[in-house]
């Protein structure tokens, strides 16, 4: 999984900091650091490009993966133009 999400963060313009990776049963959590993008000083528009590229390609790439969930370092995501609760799935299979 820090591959994909390596991967993917190399082609976006922004710095994004992902402070933590975890697989648990077929779910895996993503965590942000809450000082930069996705949780800070981004447009609604990218902000849902970062997320749903991270997502998609990690769903479309880990056969034992089917959810996604975001966090931020403080717990649950939230973000000008989101909010999302600890163990909401942002995207599944």
């Amino acid at each position: 999984p820090e591959l994909i999400v390596d991967k993917v963060l190399e082609n976006i313009d922004e710095q994004v900091v992902v402070t933590e990776i975890e697989v648990v049963k077929r779910r895996i959590y993503i965590c942000f650091s809450d000082e930069y993008a996705p949780i800070q000083k981004c447009y609604k528009k990218f902000e849902t490009l970062i997320l749903d590229c991270i997502s998609n390609s990690l769903l479309d790439n880990i056969p034992y993966v089917d959810e996604v969930v975001f966090r931020s370092e403080k717990g649950a995501y939230h973000s000008e133009n989101f909010t999302f609760e600890m163990d909401e799935v942002y995207s599944s299979k």
